[in-house]
């Protein structure tokens, strides 16, 4: 399943867990992501990509007006709902 995700400077992703593995593609801005007990955790620029596998406590933090692809495996049966809370935050 991909994503196409837009997110403005400031947005903070709230810590949480999935059981799907997410690869995180940055096309343009950056993001500070932190998985687990990462105490610094690790900025994602534009062209990079972040693994967080399943299970994993994250969260993350918007540095700059982003826009980023999400692709999870199995697909994430949360987000196929149109009504989801998370897709309209």
């Amino acid at each position: 399943m991909i994503g196409q995700v837009i997110l403005r400077c400031g947005d903070v992703v709230p810590e949480h867990a999935h059981p799907n593995e997410q690869f995180t593609f940055v096309v343009e801005g950056a993001m500070h992501f932190w998985l687990s007990d990462n105490t610094n955790g690790v900025i994602v620029r534009a062209g990079e990509v972040i693994v967080i596998p399943s299970g994993i406590i994250h969260r993350a933090v918007v540095l700059e007006d982003t826009l980023e692809y999400d692709i999870f495996n199995p697909p994430r049966t949360d987000w196929m709902d149109a009504e989801a809370s998370l897709l309209r935050t």
